[in-house]
């Protein structure tokens, strides 16, 4: 439970980090986990591994989603910039598509899933069987379904982006400025320029003065 808590509870801070703080929501999080009674999970072994074994059935179609919109919908272009925008402005904001395919890809296996949960000792029917396959069920129902959906009604952005590391663009640092909000008009990506040209700079000055050294050393 404690380790769970931290990380849900830095994904908890990033909506409001001015009131939320990583401790706070870890507080959060571990009252939220003991009202749940995760303990009944581990009465007996069966019903431990009745409930892991069901993750395929969410896994798998969030898998198929995932591979399927990189490398079928968008052939593998990645814009970065709209990565750290956490608004309408990016073009990986809200996509219904994803949902739509989510729904239908667990659809198959959930029924036997809940069966399985509500009768761990019984018989096991079809729909039981079928929910074992899960994760291989919902990936290709995922990976069919997506695509189909984004030709039917293509998502934002398509063929913006590039499919190669980009050294000289400098983000990752920009992330920590938690003065620039992430769900509001402007983006946490703002200001990286300056950074870069600031750093670069700085790095110029350096060799400089490394250089001016050698130079004195050697005259001597």
């Amino acid at each position: 439970m404690i380790l769970n808590s931290v990380a849900a509870a830095m994904d908890m801070a990033s909506y409001s980090p001015k009131w939320l703080t990583i401790r706070r929501c870890s507080y959060i999080i571990a009252c939220l986990g003991i009202c749940t009674n995760p303990w009944e999970i581990t009465t007996t072994a069966a019903t431990f591994i009745q409930v892991l074994s069901g993750f395929g059935t969410f896994y798998g179609p969030i898998s198929g989603i995932l591979v399927a919109d990189f490398w079928i919908v968008r052939k593998r272009l990645i814009k970065m910039r709209d990565l750290y925008i956490g608004n309408e402005e990016s073009i990986y904001w809200f996509n219904w598509r994803a949902f739509v395919a989510f729904a239908v890809s667990i659809a198959p296996a959930l029924p036997g899933y809940i069966m399985s949960c509500a009768n761990i000792d019984g018989e096991p029917n079809n729909a039981m069987k079928i929910s074992r396959l899960g994760f291989i069920i919902g990936f290709v129902v995922a990976v069919v379904v997506y695509p189909l959906l984004s030709f039917i009604s293509p998502p934002r952005g398509l063929g913006e982006g590039v499919d190669h590391h980009d050294e000289d663009m400098f983000i990752l640092p920009s992330a920590f400025d938690q003065s620039k909000p992430t769900q509001g008009k402007h983006s946490i990506v703002e200001g990286v320029a300056d950074v870069e040209s600031r750093d670069s700079d700085n790095g110029r000055a350096d060799k400089n003065e490394v250089g001016a050294e050698k130079r004195l050393s050697l005259n001597f």
